[in-house]
């Protein structure tokens, strides 16, 4: 159970990164530095190098999930 939690942890995390970045109505972003920090906090056990590469992954590709359609 516990490996689940931090799943859904790590995948929310992503998705408020996502919104974070790509509203404008956020006028600081969060920087990688936060995030790093923040996700570490947050899921137990999380490598900072690849909790960085999910941030850079967002931050090029934009949002985590499709915009749903009209």
């Amino acid at each position: 159970m516990v490996f689940v939690d931090t799943i859904y942890v790590a995948c929310f995390s992503l998705i408020m990164l996502s919104v974070d970045l790509t509203s404008p109505h956020i006028k600081n972003k969060m920087s990688k530095r936060e995030f790093i920090r923040n996700t570490r906090r947050a899921v137990a056990g999380i490598n900072d190098e690849f909790a960085g590469h999910l941030y850079d992954n967002v931050y090029l590709v934009g949002h985590v999930a499709p915009k749903p359609r009209a």
